[in-house]
């Protein structure tokens, strides 16, 4: 089923247990390293809050996406859903597509236009999210 850049990924990638608080405060030096860019040009991290609107704010920082392309060749998946390439928070896309919005000094943030990402897609805290292109 395909709605918009919304795709439902046949596989499904197990959580990763921190032992410890979910929340980015508290990584460890583990996280952040596992966070890097890896050979085969893949970025790792989860989602750490869910904002009043239900958007997914992950732990996965705009400055590591500097060597990432921003179009659709970029694949992102949280969970088991993905969305293609990277927009500013003012994208023109439409209602209900899954959006990854990432802005200088913020966090890259994972929205379901006009909708909660999280109620609609059951993402929660603690979520995988792979970056790869």
């Amino acid at each position: 089923m395909r709605i918009g850049l919304v795709q439902f990924a046949l596989a499904r990638r197990p959580c990763r247990e921190t032992g410890g608080s979910l929340g980015h405060e508290d990584d460890t030096p583990e996280d952040d390293a596992r966070k890097q860019a890896v050979p085969g040009n893949k970025l790792s991290g989860k989602v750490v809050e869910v904002d009043a609107e239900g958007n997914l704010i992950t732990d996965v920082s705009a400055a590591s996406l500097d060597q990432a392309p921003q179009d659709a060749s970029l694949r992102i998946v949280v969970d088991e859903h993905e969305t293609f390439g990277v927009y500013p928070s003012d994208h023109s896309q439409p209602s209900m597509t899954l959006v990854a919005i990432a802005e200088p000094d913020n966090p890259l943030k994972i929205v379901l236009v006009d909708d909660s990402a999280s109620a609609m897609l059951g993402v929660q805290v603690g979520a995988a999210v792979e970056l790869s292109w």
